[in-house]
């Protein structure tokens, strides 16, 4: 029988630790979240769920006023090898077609910017797929999952290896690729399929598998591309707040005092900084500096004169070279903690000099925020929420980096906290709504198996009787009662089976959601043609298509998953809540809604013709005003005329709303159209 201190001991403790990651992988930071968190199994990991000593309030406080901090290691990593030309192309056509511009753009291709879009699959018929598309067929691939595309730079040639007599041979370029973990397995397979079809169905080498929820991808060789999984090999820390840069401030001090001076200058002007740069590092152990109060300096870099320094408008690639884009495990070295107390080491260096001389590569993203003001709607003080950025390190300095973005002043949240800032960010969360992917409908399966468990263990008379109120799907989200004309399914006392919920096939192969560029069409009340992508969507699309629209509902504080929402007017069944919540930045009940797309923009049609009208009445009885006064009406009453705020309850005669309604309950109100 051992002792505990022999049980205590570093290396039993990983090899303890080892066996108990079989079926769930570990984060490098797991110990430290294991005893102040509730931890959740999902996607083959095991992380953070939410902590449990703080509230949603708490979190939001954060992100908004201070700093936010979460390891998202688990991200999935794919690194695509190979010519500069047949990348381009697997983008083009994999990524959306409004989105293949940015996909091309020369700052993305000299790595200095990195792209968020989402990534397609190949359009099937009948189980097979199809060879050749139209411009209209494109845009009914099935979604697979949003990703963010990194480039990584061309490093320039050296003088010695140059030869102008040689042929220049076309640049190898490196492409990293970041998804949820959730859609690995799936990408994985989209990028293999479309890279056969570009090498004209030769499938070369293929190594793929699934396992579990998240599923296991190896990549494989298609021709010149070289598709590779590295997750796992990198900590990924999001930072979110506008506190994000004086944390990492802080934290980060570069080698060479020409490149600190300009890391220094852009995390210090966040709000300022070029959208979504990159920039490579080469820092001096963290372990060096010790942590200053957050009062110190203010977060602001100054200048050798004591003047603050002007942030970089312009950014260009100079700065985006890592030589973590050809990572290797056996090049990152790290000092350890315990080889700074051994007496007896074969380097004559003292401890704290070798501590000075370690060193360590990361690369720094920038992510702006994003405007959730609504279309006027006011947000507590501040327009913009959820800017931030994102550190990614090697492996091994995963534990050091984040024990000092904790002491810098980060505050830890977990997954639950991550949906809550996409949800006061308005933007939706994959894959809890995005219903059109398969990660979506996994994760729409085990939210309705979570809520049954809940219901059922209830006795009779504690928990809701959803026959009696004539619910025939209590706790998935029936899609298929859009296909059909009438009312919502709470007024149908169709037979249920309260025991066995819908399987995921249920979701119907019709279901199809336009996520392009509609804000600028819906957002005025001139009249504007439909964009061109789509006018040709809702051509293609034969039975139904969705479009992802933001309520706020003045009234009640919470909306219910799976609430209805219908036609003001005609009391039309227009589509489901896949998500709803008290919002902390307006201070009201909001929810994300799937609705009709045809019926969404015969609403907003109508409102604009409207509100053209009141305008125009308008307009003629503050003319006719002035004619007789001599002084000008207050400019707060004509503002309040002619932009008028959908945050006013109850709404304006030309708002558009809509009606929600509970399929628990009698509750019914009026919610309004924000477009965050």
């Amino acid at each position: 029988r051992a002792y505990r201190s022999a049980k205590r001991r570093t290396n039993r403790l990983e090899r303890d630790f080892g066996k108990r990651q079989k079926e769930k992988e570990w984060l490098s930071t797991h110990i430290w979240h294991a005893k102040r968190f509730h931890m959740v199994d999902r996607w083959g990991y095991r992380f953070a769920l939410s902590a449990t000593n703080k509230g949603q309030r708490a979190a939001y406080r954060s992100s908004s006023k201070s700093c936010a901090l979460r390891d998202e290691s688990m991200t999935s990593h794919f690194v695509l090898t190979g010519p500069e030309s047949s990348l381009l192309s697997l983008l083009s056509r994999s990524l959306k077609s409004g989105e293949r511009v940015v996909a091309i753009s020369e700052d993305v291709l000299s790595g200095s910017t990195f792209l968020k879009a989402n990534f397609y699959g190949m359009l099937q018929k009948e189980g097979k797929e199809t060879e050749k598309e139209d411009e209209k067929e494109s845009l009914l691939r099935p979604l697979i999952c949003p990703i963010q595309v990194l480039f990584a730079p061309i490093s320039p040639p050296s003088e010695d290896v140059m030869d102008l007599d040689q042929e220049i041979c076309p640049p190898t370029r490196t492409v990293w690729l970041w998804s949820h973990p959730s859609a690995r397995a799936e990408l994985e397979k989209g990028i293999c399929r479309w890279l056969n079809r570009l090498n004209g169905g030769d499938r070369g080498v293929v190594h793929a598998e699934e396992e579990g929820e998240g599923g296991k991808a190896t990549g494989g060789v298609f021709g010149e591309v070289t598709v590779e999984d590295i997750s796992g090999r990198f900590s990924r820390f999001e930072l979110v707040g506008p506190r994000s840069g004086f944390v990492l401030s802080k934290l980060l001090k570069e080698t060479n005092e020409r490149a600190d001076l300009t890391l220094q200058t852009l995390i210090a002007s966040q709000s300022q900084n070029p959208p979504r740069f990159v920039m490579g590092c080469h820092v001096v152990d963290p372990r060096v500096h010790t942590v200053r109060p957050q009062g110190e300096n203010n977060g602001q870099v100054t200048g050798a004169g004591g003047q603050e320094t002007s942030p970089l408008l312009q950014w260009s690639g100079e700065y985006s070279h890592s030589p973590l884009y050809s990572f290797s495990a056996e090049s990152i070295t790290r000092l350890e903690e315990s080889m700074l107390t051994q007496k007896e080491l074969t380097s004559p260096l003292p401890p704290m000099e070798r501590l000075l001389s370690s060193t360590a590569d990361i690369i720094l993203l920038h992510r702006a925020g994003s405007d959730c003001s609504g279309g006027g709607d006011s947000i507590r003080g501040h327009g913009v929420y959820g800017g931030g950025y994102t550190l990614i390190v090697p492996r091994p300095w995963s534990r050091t980096f984040f024990s000092h973005l904790v002491r810098a002043g980060g505050h830890v949240c977990g997954l639950r906290e991550a949906e809550s800032f996409s949800f006061e960010g308005g933007s939706p969360s994959f894959p809890r709504d995005f219903p059109e992917a398969t990660a979506g409908r996994i994760e729409s399966k085990r939210i309705a198996d979570e809520e049954q468990l809940i219901h059922d263990a209830k006795p009779p008379s504690k928990r809701v009787n959803y026959e009696k109120l004539g619910v025939s799907s209590p706790f998935s989200l029936p899609w298929e009662t859009l296909l059909t004309e009438g009312e919502g399914v709470g007024g149908v006392s169709d037979a249920m089976d309260i025991e066995s919920p819908p399987l995921l096939s249920s979701l119907p192969p019709p279901l199809r959601i336009y996520r392009g560029p509609l804000t600028p069409y819906l957002t005025t009340s001139q009249a504007k043609d439909l964009p061109r992508s789509l006018s040709s969507f809702l051509s293609t699309t034969e039975s139904l298509s969705l479009v992802p629209i933001w309520l706020l509902i003045d009234g009640g504080t919470r909306v219910l998953r799976r609430a209805e929402v219908f036609h003001p007017g005609t009391n039309e069944f227009l589509g489901f809540v896949t998500f709803g919540s008290y919002s902390f930045a307006h201070g009201k009940a909001k929810a994300l809604a799937y609705l009709k797309l045809s019926s969404i923009i015969d609403l907003i049609k109508g409102y604009q013709q409207r509100e053209r009208n009141h305008l125009s009445s308008t307009s003629s009885h503050h003319h006719a005003l002035l004619s007789t006064t001599s002084s000008p009406p207050p400019f707060s009453s004509i503002a309040s005329v002619l932009a008028p705020s959908i945050s006013d309850a109850p709404p304006s005669p030309f708002a558009p709303y809509v009606v929600v309604q509970n399929v628990t309950s009698q509750w019914t109100h009026e919610a309004t159209i924000s477009w965050a």
